[in-house]
C-alpha cells in the first residue's frame, strides 16, 4: 500500500498522510499488507521511525524504515483492532519533524488455537518449499556468476580493442600533422617559385613586384573607386546640369543660353557664357595668383574663427584641429574654446574638411571629417579688402527698401547665392523662398523688402 506524506502550509507547516484511515487486514495478521512510505524530500537522507499507539493505549517498540521506506505490517498494528499512527524524521543536526498521527483499522476476527502445534506432514511440506526455493536460488546464483565471468570476459576484449584503437588513432595523428607539415613546406616552395619568373618566360615582374602580384591604385597611378569627390554621373534637363559624386552629394549649373547639350561641347564663346580659350583656366584668367605664391597669405589673415564646444568624452581635453584643404595641410590649436581659421586655409578655394583630435595623456579620440568649403573672389593686389563708401549688405538693403531691384539683376543675385548655397539644404531652402517671394505680386514693394531680409539673413544663417 502506497502511503503518501504531504507538506502543507495553509496555516503553518504540517506532514499528514494522504489517506485519513489505514485499512490493514483482519486483527491478529502478520505480513497481509506491506506500507511503502512517499516522503517529502527534505527528509532525504534522514532516520525515518514509525510510532504506534493501539486502542488501550499501548505503545509497541517503534520501528525504523529502512532505505526502501516500506514496512510490512505485524502484530504491531494488528494486535489491536484500531489505533493510532504516525512517522517521525531526524537528522544529526537536531532536526526533528512528525506526521499528524492517522488512524488504522482491522476488522474483527473469531478466535483461533493459537497454540496448535504444526503437524510432522506439515513441517515436512513448509521443508520442501523451503529447500525447493533455496535450490532454485542457488542455481540462479551459478547462473548469474556464469554470466559475470563471461560479462568480465567481453570486458577484457573490449578493453583490447579500445587500446587498438587508441593506437590507430595517434597513428594516424601522427600521419595528418606530417601531412600538414608537408603542406606548408610545399605552400612555401611555390611561394618562392612564383618570385621568380622561368628562363624563358615574358613576364619578370610587374611594377617591380615578382610573385602573384596584387596592385592597388597607387601603385598604376590611379585614384581609389571609392573617393567620394569623383564624379559617377551628370544628367541634362533644361538649362540645369546636375553632376553627381562617388560620395553622393551633387552640384548643379545652369546653362546660358542654350538646351542642347551638343552645343556645350568644344570651345564656347563668351557670348554663351563660356571661356572662348581652348586651354585650362590659369589662375591669371580669373585674377587669382598662382598656387603656392606668397601673395595668396595675404588675405582673411585672423578674419575666421571656430567657437568649439567639448561635450561627452571630448569634455577637458586638449583639441587640435587638422586642416586638410586645397591651400594648406595645417594643425591649430583650439584655445579657451575658438579655433582660428589659419589663413592659409581661406587662401585658397576648394573643397577640404578638417578631422578633430583630443587627448589627455593617455589616451586619444578622433572625430569624423567635417566638410569644409573656401569660396573664391577676385583678391586684391595689396592683400586689404577696400573700404567701399557704402558695404555691400547696406547697398542691397538700400536697393530693396526704396524701389527694388529689376528682374534681370534680381536672377543674377539668386545665381550667385544658390552657388553658396551648394551642399547646404537650409540654405538651398532659403533660396528657394527668396525667388518664391520675388515672384510675388507686391507693387509698392514693401511687403518684399521686408521678407527678403528675414529670407536672406536666413540663409546667412544656413551657411554659417
Amino acid at each position: 500500500m502506497l502511503v503518501r506524506i504531504v507538506k502543507r502550509t495553509f496555516s503553518g507547516a504540517e506532514y499528514c498522510p494522504e489517506q485519513k484511515v489505514l485499512k490493514l487486514g483482519g486483527e491478529g495478521s502478520t505480513g497481509v499488507e506491506t506500507l511503502e512510505f512517499e516522503l517529502p524530500e527534505e527528509w532525504a537522507g534522514m532516520a525515518v521511525t514509525v510510532h504506534v499507539q493501539q486502542l488501550d493505549g499501548t505503545l509497541p517498540q517503534s520501528v525504523l524504515l529502512g532505505e526502501d521506506r516500506c514496512l510490512e505490517v505485524d502484530r504491531m498494528f494488528t494486535a489491536s483492532e484500531k489505533g493510532l499512527w504516525m512517522l517521525r524524521a531526524m537528522d544529526g543536526n537536531g532536526y526533528c519533524a512528525m506526521t499528524r498521527p492517522a488512524r488504522y483499522e482491522c476488522y474483527e476476527t473469531f478466535a483461533t488455537d493459537g497454540d496448535t502445534e504444526i503437524t510432522p506432514s506439515q513441517y515436512e511440506a513448509f521443508v520442501a518449499q523451503v529447500l525447493g526455493a533455496a535450490n532454485t536460488a542457488s542455481q540462479k546464483a551459478k547462473d548469474a556468476q556464469s554470466a559475470a565471468d563471461r560479462a568480465e570476459g567481453a570486458a577484457g576484449e573490449a578493453q583490447k580493442a579500445k587500446a587498438a584503437a587508441a593506437d590507430s588513432a595517434q597513428q594516424a595523428k601522427g600521419e595528418a600533422e606530417s601531412a600538414q607539415t608537408a603542406a606548408q613546406q610545399a605552400d612555401k616552395a611555390a611561394a618562392r617559385a612564383e618570385g621568380y619568373a622561368p628562363k624563358d618566360g615574358t613576364v619578370l615582374s610587374v611594377n617591380g613586384k615578382g610573385g602573384a602580384v596584387s596592385l592597388n591604385a597607387a601603385d598604376v597611378g590611379a585614384m581609389d573607386a571609392d573617393r567620394g569627390d569623383l564624379v559617377q554621373q551628370v544628367v541634362l534637363e533644361g538649362r540645369t546640369l546636375t553632376v553627381v559624386f562617388t560620395d553622393g552629394t551633387q552640384q548643379t549649373y545652369t546653362t546660358q543660353d542654350t538646351t542642347e547639350l551638343t552645343a556645350m561641347t568644344g570651345v564656347l564663346s563668351t557670348e554663351n557664357g563660356g571661356t572662348g580659350l581652348d586651354r585650362a583656366l590659369t589662375a591669371a584668367d580669373v585674377g587669382a595668383v598662382e598656387k603656392g605664391s606668397g601673395d595668396y597669405l595675404k588675405g582673411n589673415r585672423g578674419n575666421y574663427r571656430l567657437r568649439i564646444e567639448q561635450r561627452g568624452e571630448w569634455k577637458g581635453l586638449t583639441v587640435c584641429a587638422h586642416w586638410h584643404t586645397p591651400g594648406a595641410s595645417a594643425v591649430t590649436l583650439v584655445e579657451n574654446g575658438v579655433l582660428t581659421v589659419p589663413a592659409a586655409v581661406t587662401a585658397v578655394p576648394g573643397v577640404g574638411c578638417i578631422t578633430f583630435e583630443g587627448t589627455d595623456g593617455s589616451c586619444t579620440v578622433t572625430s569624423a571629417d567635417v566638410r569644409c568649403k573656401v569660396c573664391a573672389n577676385s583678391g586684391t593686389a595689396e592683400g586689404a579688402m577696400p573700404a567701399p563708401a557704402t558695404p555691400a549688405w547696406e547697398a542691397l538693403v538700400g536697393m530693396l527698401g526704396t524701389g527694388g531691384i529689376t528682374t534681370a539683376e534680381k536672377r543674377a543675385v539668386l545665381t550667385v547665392l544658390r552657388t553658396l548655397a551648394a551642399g547646404n539644404d537650409a540654405a538651398a531652402a532659403a533660396c528657394d523662398r527668396l525667388e518664391a517671394l520675388w515672384g510675388a505680386d507686391d507693387p509698392d514693394n514693401r511687403n518684399t523688402a521686408r521678407l527678403s531680409l528675414a529670407v536672406l539673413g536666413r540663409m546667412i544663417l544656413g551657411r554659417s
